[in-house]
């Protein structure tokens, strides 16, 4: 049993799942379209734990939508947004462990978010 997290306009939420999701579902949620588009990490470091990424389409900066965060990076991204957990060498995404989406929970406040 994991999370993962959905950022977008109206706010944080933290969803359990026994599974971790397809990639289908993850282009899905961040809204990529073609199977060209790929994921990119818009920040991982966010959060005070280095293994909590920020997971968006290529395209979040042109997609059409409102900004939803800016990274502590400095970087805007837009539409929803894929709170997952990355392996040791992060190289996969993985579910956010209970502790992960408390850090989550708890330090969202601090990226400079956009939400109504």
């Amino acid at each position: 049993m994991g999370y993962y997290g959905l950022l977008n306009r109206s706010g944080l939420e933290l969803v359990k799942s026994k599974k971790m999701l397809t990639r289908d579902e993850m282009r899905d949620l961040v809204g990529v379209k073609a199977d060209y588009n790929y994921f990119i990490v818009g920040s991982s470091k966010s959060f005070s734990d280095t293994h909590i990424d920020l997971v968006c389409g290529d395209e979040s900066i042109n997609k059409g939508h409102d900004p939803t965060c800016v990274t502590r990076e400095g970087y805007t991204l837009h539409g929803q947004i894929l709170i997952l957990g990355s392996d040791v060498t992060g190289g996969n995404f993985q579910l956010l462990t209970k502790k992960q989406a408390e850090i989550v929970r708890t330090q969202v406040k601090f990226l400079a978010c956009l939400i109504n």
